[in-house]
């Protein structure tokens, strides 16, 4: 999507809202070998979020348009997401 990029995995699904995926890679990757035994017990996908940004706005529009997004598992991640970025005082990042 142009607002926000999907990495997914078996049984693992991450939201990232960056402006270079290719510095995420290994992030998400980490996080995956880290949770892999956590799979065999769940029946929804694990997943993780990150976003790096500048304006704040912008990630909330990007987070806005991902809880739209086809997949179930990109839309809980978005709206937890969500929830993180409001807690934070603007300018905090």
């Amino acid at each position: 999507m142009p607002s926000y990029q999907v990495l997914s995995l078996p049984g693992f699904c991450g939201l990232y809202i960056v402006n270079s995926l290719e510095s995420e890679l290994p992030r998400f990757i980490d996080e995956f070998r880290k949770r892999t035994g956590d799979f065999v017990h769940q029946k929804e996908p694990g997943i993780t979020a990150f976003a790096s940004y500048q304006d704040r706005d912008l990630v909330l529009q990007a987070i806005e348009a991902a809880k739209q997004d086809p997949f179930p598992a990109v839309r809980k991640i978005a709206a937890q997401l969500e929830v993180k970025v409001r807690s934070e005082p603007p300018g905090t990042r």
